[in-house]
């Protein structure tokens, strides 16, 4: 699951083109967040030996303002161009200026800005007919621009559209549908990558609706994509007519692929495999047998059943893997079974685990690949598998309040609901216990879900069920109602005690000087092995744990890994031999 790396960008806007009409746009400033897009109605003609993509349609927009909007922009990939742009029954002024942006791998978009014939009321509805048309070419120009080295470059941005391979995925990577998000270009700020996300889940609920129609004499032999797919119209083997519903975007992009393809099943959905590879070199058979091993344990983890998986192969062998949601792209050459079951894992949670709720999807699809890895490796390896993702979140937490990427309830930043939601629902799991968990995710229903504390409320009636109620309001409180940052343990006093019979009674004092408290693992170390017991750590709390064991500690050491600190480097304590109260 590879992403662009943040990188340096310059491209200068330039004027593109203006509508041959004799009042020109006003150029005053208008709000970009005012609308919201509610619904796509597109239909496409592609050409798949000249690339060229050829839309008309319908966008919905809703004024999500408090204000009456007059003005409106959108954008499309600077590889497209608007052929037309009309609203409320009338053609109307408009200028498209081509402005730099790496929301679009070709590191530019074609911004259209229009003056509406008649001003759109707070909370009403425009529909803006849209046309435009153009070639889709592969293109690392965003990244190459910077100085990005070719290989890398051309590793990260494969959409094209070609006979043999086709792939647009959408906001992020290529524009094949209008959007209206700030252009600016990629920067290590990752300013423009924000804005993307932020875009994507402001306009999360949106639906698309596309009419595919493939034009010309080389088409590829099977289409798909992250939505619903059903073929209309069948001319020979080749379908003429192909109907894409994505009942919401969600906060991932659109996906279509096309290409030559082998379709094979799995237990839960479709491997697709690229004629050109040999099968002595082809992976596909291990995400095919991984889809059918993986697919029971997550009906276990979750008490769902995951459908509509999609494994598509990708036409370089290098390419970088792309995930969205239940559709997963990679190169399948490599045979590396341990991550290849990684993959497996994640895709199968989106199909099996479906919430409008980032934080709950997607964090629960990372958890559960720390899951495989504990499987795979045991404990350890799962907290490095974590580990190797928390200095971002780290760097996001240590912004400090005013910076924050905000709540997981509210948070539209990826290494919030992708990386921080896979520590809560593990830290989730070490204090409810795996029948807990299972019960209450098998009790989740996206359309059920009414409120913010629904998943709190499914745990604790699952644990009260149990008998074994335990209070989960502080923890929720901490770390998914509110961003209080991360917690910082450190142990400030151990004194072990000998008792008659031998055995010893060592008082443990742990300290949070952090925002956030959480259950942590308190762990002894001696001669003859460890012994361990968990402690709850109120933010800026002390608490002492008395733990039994049968030898004097040598060591001291709070927090294995599994809750994400701040600081690692003040958990273990030296306790000296000579001094049975240190």
């Amino acid at each position: 699951m590879r992403k662009i790396v943040a990188i340096t960008l310059l491209l200068a806007g330039n004027l593109f083109a203006q509508s041959n009409t004799s009042n020109p746009v006003s150029k005053v400033p208008f709000d970009r967040n005012a609308f919201l897009f509610s619904h796509y109605d597109l239909v496409l003609e592609v050409d798949a030996s000249t690339a060229t993509l050829a839309a008309r349609g319908r966008v919905t927009l809703h004024n999500d303002s408090t204000s009456p909007q007059t003005q409106l922009a959108m954008q499309i990939s600077s590889a497209l161009k608007w052929v037309s742009v009309k609203a409320q029954g009338e053609a109307f002024n408009f200028n498209v200026e081509k402005v730099a942006s790496g929301a679009d791998h070709t590191g530019a978009v074609n911004e259209v800005s229009v003056n509406l014939p008649k001003p759109v009321a707070p909370g009403a509805d425009v529909d803006v007919e849209v046309a435009y048309k153009g070639a889709i070419t592969f293109s690392d120009d965003r990244l190459l621009a910077a100085g990005v080295p070719n290989d890398i470059a051309r590793r990260s941005d494969w959409d094209r559209i070609t006979p043999s391979f086709t792939a647009l995925r959408g906001a992020g990577y290529v524009l094949w549908y209008p959007v209206e998000i700030a252009p600016s270009p990629l920067d290590t700020s990752q300013h423009v990558l924000n804005d993307v996300a932020s875009w994507r889940y402001r306009n999360a609920s949106a639906s698309m609706n596309v009419q595919w129609h493939w034009i010309g004499e080389q088409a590829p032999r099977i289409l798909t994509a992250n939505g619903v797919v059903r073929t209309l119209q069948s001319v020979g083997e080749q379908p003429d007519s192909i109907e894409i519903q994505w009942s919401h975007l969600g906060v991932l992009a659109p996906v279509i692929v096309a290409g030559q393809y082998y379709a094979q099943t799995c237990s839960a959905g479709t491997v697709y495999r690229l004629i050109s590879t040999l099968a002595s070199e082809s992976a596909a058979p291990l995400y095919q047998e991984g889809c059918n091993k993986i697919a029971v344990a997550i009906t276990d983890w979750t008490g769902h059943t995951p459908v509509n998986v999609q494994f598509i192969e990708l036409p370089e062998s290098d390419d970088a893997p792309y995930d969205s949601g239940p559709t997963f792209l990679t190169p399948m050459r490599s045979k590396d079974v341990p991550t290849i079951e990684l993959q497996v894992v994640h895709a199968l949670s989106h199909a099996a685990l479906a919430s409008y709720r980032p934080w709950i999807e997607e964090g629960v699809a990372h958890f559960v690949q720390a899951r495989t890895r504990e499987l795979q490796g045991g404990r350890t390896a799962a907290i490095h598998f974590m580990d190797e993702r928390r200095s971002l979140l780290a760097d996001v937490e240590g912004m400090g309040a005013s910076e924050s990427a905000g709540s997981l309830v509210q948070s539209d930043s990826e290494v919030m609901f992708r990386t921080k939601a896979m520590y809560v629902w593990w830290m989730l799991h070490d204090m409810v216990g795996d029948a807990a968990m299972t019960k209450a995710l098998a009790a989740y229903s996206q359309s059920a879900d009414h409120g913010a504390a629904e998943m709190q409320r499914l745990l604790e009636a699952q644990l009260q069920k149990d008998s074994a109620h335990k209070d989960l309001e502080w923890f929720f409180d901490d770390w998914v109602y509110r961003d209080r940052g991360l917690p910082d343990f450190t142990v400030t006093n151990v004194l072990p005690r000998k008792g008659l019979n031998g055995s010893w009674l060592v008082a443990v004092t742990v300290e949070n000087s952090g925002n956030a408290g959480a259950e942590v693992l308190v762990r002894l170390r001696m001669p003859g092995g460890e012994t361990s017991q968990r402690v709850i750590v109120r933010a800026h709390d002390k608490v002492v744990v008395r733990i039994p064991t049968t030898e004097r500690p040598t060591e001291v050491i709070v927090n294995d890994g599994s809750v994400p600190e701040s600081n690692y480097e003040n958990n273990s304590f030296t306790v000296s031999s000579g001094n049975p109260k240190q």
